[in-house]
């Protein structure tokens, strides 16, 4: 039997390759490190990469030819060259570091490629803090911590081949094109089971992002055009992320309507806009990236016709003269005012001016610091999950009670002259998180929230994070003050499908998190809530959530509250700049 030709022959002798095979992974690889990248069969069964090519064992499986392809891709993602791996030429125990700690860096971005990376290698060692950066990998690498091998299955890092093409990566360099793409991916589905639709295969590659289909929208969306819609399953299912991903590519390829996760649709009516949001695993500590699938609406305006539990709550209720004195100074910005007959500083022009013109007032020449501008925004968010329908105990429903206190904050505020917004939220799983406009930055009037409110419909779940994170890019990108107030009025702790316990409080907590270090400030009013102030504490704060049992102690509490955000989200921007 002939010797098959050495590493870099695009033949191996006296072999017969599966071309349609060495195609698709073709694909895969170009996927992956973002230029296109041959994939051919290794002469001495150890799979490697010379920087344009990556050998795979001629003897594996397919699974395991996969695993190969998905690794070393990710070395090249990674910006591996020869010129890289220079300080670890002579060290063998370094290169298999590297070799392991690229791999599970790659792993835990927050990307659609390291979904592919975690499900299809499935021998991922466990307990390795994942490398933050490539440099933290080479820092690491270089040192001596003991670590596990890299699989064996996985091959090996030939420094040499890579010094011999002179490889270099370059993410200018294009994908396949996407209609190459569609035309082969169909041809290949139809020719491969592993890649098949059909009902006939296990469940498990249905739920694969590397089986069912995955390939097709992996290389839509790298070509731009639109992912699974949010109706493509019902309201309220939560989907894998391979199940979210499945299905065939019909009709011509259609370009994206938007950038940045932000999904449109040409019969979406005006005033509705969808954009995508990552959610913070606190297990892995990472970012699911477009996770979240919100939908914000903007109601038109009409008037009252029913709703008058509400309406008629809110416009009976007598707190506002008590919160307008209690916010009165909230969200002030102090000025120096001089020519002062009192104050804790010299005004030194106009002691100066006393000296040279005797004519002048001797005692006006001191200052002072005096709120004089406001410059606050405060965004509403106001929960409508379907508990909210239950029972309160002072009379009504929570949501009405919840609806009370969203009017008193935004007509106290509004009055004294802050730009202010609310809005409804409720969710249905991840793909379906609904935030209904309640009032505008642009309307001046605290009117417009009672037209709306008779229109919010409570239902379905409270997914917090996502709404928080919708709430923090309105006030950074539209509410046009330099201070920002989140306040967020709930009957209790996030819930959702999917989304329960540790993972929902710690998701929450972190978009809190990520809203103060912008500077923005975050309150919790827990209207109606059978929680016990510890738990929610922990997830908002202890010094910026209050437990309201009816709108009445809203004025005793919200001075503190607000003014205990305001200054966190100070001291929170500070050190975060």
């Amino acid at each position: 039997m002939n010797e098959p030709q050495a590493i870099g022959a695009s033949t191996v002798a006296n072999h017969d390759p599966d071309e349609s095979r060495l195609q698709r992974l073709s694909f895969l690889a170009s996927a992956l490190a973002a230029r296109p990248i041959d994939v051919t069969y290794a002469a001495n069964g150890r799979a490697r990469t010379d920087g344009r090519s990556i050998f795979v064992a001629a003897e594996a499986d397919w699974q395991t030819s996969r695993k190969q392809v998905l690794v070393h891709a990710a070395l090249l993602a990674g910006g591996m060259t020869a010129d890289q791996l220079k300080p670890l030429r002579r060290r063998r125990e370094g290169l298999q570091r590297y070799f392991l700690l690229q791999i599970l860096c790659a792993a835990a971005a927050p990307t659609v490629e390291a979904a592919i990376i975690q499900r299809g290698v499935d021998d991922l060692p466990t307990g390795v803090r994942p490398p933050r950066d490539s440099a933290d990998v080479m820092r690491r690498a270089l040192s001596v911590e003991d670590l596990p091998a890299a699989p064996a299955c996985w091959g090996t890092i030939d420094v040499r081949l890579l010094r011999s093409t002179g490889a270099v990566a370059d993410p200018a360099v294009g994908r396949p094109a996407a209609s190459a793409l569609s035309d082969m991916l169909d041809e290949d589905e139809r020719q491969c089971p592993e890649f098949d639709d059909g009902g006939s295969q296990p469940d498990v590659l249905f739920d694969s992002p590397i089986g069912s289909g995955f390939l097709r929208r992996l290389f839509q969306n790298m070509a731009g055009v639109q992912q699974a819609r949010m109706t493509d399953s019902p309201a309220g299912a939560e989907s894998s992320a391979g199940s979210a991903m499945r299905g065939r590519l019909t009709g011509a390829v259609r370009p994206a309507t938007s950038w940045r996760g932000t999904r449109g649709r040409a019969a979406d009516p005006p005033g509705l806009s969808r954009l995508q949001y990552p959610e913070w695993d606190h297990i892995s500590e990472t970012f699911k990236a477009d996770w979240c699938h919100v939908v914000a609406t903007s109601a038109t305006d009409r008037p009252v016709i029913g709703g008058g539990e509400v309406a008629g709550g809110i416009k009976a209720a007598t707190l506002l003269p008590r919160l307008l004195r209690a916010l009165s100074t909230v969200g002030m910005r102090s000025i120096p005012v001089g020519r002062l007959s009192d104050g804790p500083e010299l005004d030194i022009d106009a002691a100066i001016e006393a000296i040279v013109d005797s004519g002048s007032d001797q005692d006006a020449v001191y200052s002072r610091a005096l709120p004089r501008n406001r410059d606050l925004a405060i965004l509403v968010l106001l929960d409508a999950s379907a508990s909210t329908k239950d029972p309160s105990s002072a009379g009504g429903t929570v949501f009405s009670l919840q609806a009370q206190v969203a009017w008193a904050v935004i007509a106290a505020t509004t009055r004294l002259g802050c730009r202010t917004s609310a809005m409804a939220f409720q969710g249905m799983g991840r793909r379906s998180v609904k935030l209904s406009s309640l009032k505008d930055f642009d309307s001046v009037r605290d009117t417009q929230f009672l037209r709306r409110i008779v229109e919010v419909e409570p239902g379905g779940y409270t997914r917090t994070g996502a709404a928080v994170r919708h709430g923090t890019h309105v006030l950074r990108t539209r509410s046009g003050a330099s201070r920002g107030l989140l306040v967020v009025i709930t009957d209790g702790l996030p819930y959702d499908i999917g989304y329960t316990d540790d993972y929902a409080r710690a998701d929450t907590a972190h978009a809190l998190a990520e809203a103060r270090a912008s500077g923005i400030g975050c309150v919790c009013l827990s209207v109606g809530s059978d929680n016990p102030n510890a738990e929610l504490a922990r997830v908002f704060g202890g010094s910026t959530t209050a437990i309201l049992p009816d709108s009445s102690e809203l004025p005793a509490m919200a001075r503190r509250l607000f003014i205990d955000a305001l200054k966190g989200a100070d001291l929170r921007r500070r050190l975060a700049s």
